[in-house]
């Protein structure tokens, strides 16, 4: 695994070091940040880029690396549900229909009960 110095790139250009490119991945849904594929042809790296000194053990660092990108990843998602729920409860009980608010409903506060249900419930 090698470690390099990006320079920083524009809006236009978020890739100029020669040798480098890549472009930006459209996401759905989350906005938090964006996400980049890069390529490398002919890329020179730099004396001092081997990441921990050791020939032959980038895949077991990337895997290494992967168990906290993992851990980062399942909490903004478990905060990313909870904010919907808080949200989508607000309107619910703020939103009034036929003269009481929409929570009364059964498909409404069904819906509800599900969303914080999967949120804090361990996966299967």
């Amino acid at each position: 695994m090698l470690v390099v110095e990006k320079p920083l790139g524009t809006w236009d250009e978020p890739f100029p070091s020669s040798g480098m490119s890549g472009g930006e991945i459209e996401v759905l849904g989350y906005r938090g940040m964006r996400e980049y594929d890069i390529a490398f042809d002919g890329f020179v790296i730099p004396p001092g880029g081997l990441l921990g000194e050791v020939e032959g053990q980038g895949f077991r660092q990337l895997m290494r690396t992967f168990e906290g990108a993992r851990i980062e990843t399942a909490a903004r998602a478990v905060g990313v549900a909870r904010r919907a729920f808080e949200l989508g409860l607000r309107y619910a009980l703020e939103r009034r229909q036929f003269g009481r608010s929409i929570v009364a409903f059964p498909r409404v506060h069904d819906k509800l009960s599900m969303m914080i249900t999967e949120t804090v419930m361990p996966a299967r």
